[in-house]
């Protein structure tokens, strides 16, 4: 909103506010985003498919819509090339023992990207 001060004649001022239009709203609650199933290959070239959860918050409403255009597509994005990606370093004897593990490095691959 922007504000400024219009004179008219000798001493009568008028304040006129102008709104923009709203560019982005976004949710600062955590919102849950289910991720679709996926088929990725384990280290010993086995497929299987996968699914999940996503809980998503937004920290800085500020810096979310100027840092990317849509941070929570990019967000499920990094979300299943991380899963794929760690899912691909183990064999599938150790997929349900590597959950714990799985689960922590996608939330530190959220949590340190540069948006």
């Amino acid at each position: 909103m922007f504000d400024f001060s219009l004179t008219i004649g000798v001493n009568l001022c008028q304040k006129v506010s102008i709104v923009d239009k709203i560019k982005y709203v976004h949710w600062l609650k955590e919102q849950a985003i289910a991720i679709s199933d996926q088929t990725t290959k384990t280290k010993d070239y086995v497929p299987i498919a996968v699914d999940g959860l996503l809980y998503v918050r937004i920290v800085d409403p500020l810096l979310a819509p100027y840092g990317i255009e849509d941070p929570i597509f990019a967000v499920i994005q990094l979300e299943q090339t991380t899963m794929r990606t760690k899912l691909g370093e183990i064999t599938l004897d150790k997929t349900f023992e590597e959950c714990d593990a799985l689960n922590k490095n996608i939330v530190d691959a959220i949590d340190n990207w540069p948006l």
